[in-house]
């Protein structure tokens, strides 16, 4: 994470909302909670725990989480990182924030990994050597949780597939 990551999510909330103002967005009550749900998440979150959250439950459908989300990625404020078969997570396009995750084959949770500097220090060499700007990369790496395997989810197989419930 650089030196001027944003870190709690007011921080977070803030930068969202101001840019959401620049893009001329208008900031519906229903933007809003999405908003700020999407904010006190670092990690991915798939529609459905979106659409379940308190903030959320009850003052919007999925429909509408949905569309707003696809607003937002068009506008390059939320990412949409495929953790699973079929499933779409999104996070906020926070800049200097880490895009490394750890994600279970089992169940799909999802943990932050830490920013390694020779993943950072490989972007640098290609925008430097290819000339590209703005350039990010998102690293997944795949396991079994420790709660799937204490639920006996996993059979010990070492694939790259999934594995199915």
């Amino acid at each position: 994470m650089s030196d001027n990551a944003i870190h709690s999510h007011a921080e977070r909330l803030a930068w969202v909302r101001k840019l959401c103002a620049k893009a001329r967005i208008r900031l519906t009550p229903a933007r809003e909670r999405i908003l700020a749900c999407l904010a006190r998440h670092r990690t991915p979150v798939n529609l459905d725990t979106l659409t379940h959250a308190d903030e959320i439950r009850g003052h919007c459908d999925g429909t509408t989480v949905y569309r707003t989300l696809m607003l937002l990625e068009e506008l390059d404020i939320v990412r949409q990182v495929s953790v699973r078969h079929k499933i779409r997570c999104f996070v906020l396009n926070v800049p200097g924030e880490v895009c490394d995750y750890l994600i279970c084959r089992c169940c799909g949770s999802i943990a932050e990994l830490p920013g390694m500097q020779m993943v950072l220090d490989l972007e640098q060499q290609v925008s430097s050597a290819k000339g590209y700007a703005a350039v990010y990369h998102e690293l997944e790496v795949y396991g079994i949780c420790p709660k799937c395997q204490d639920a006996g989810k996993w059979n010990n197989r070492t694939t790259k597939l999934p594995v199915r419930a």
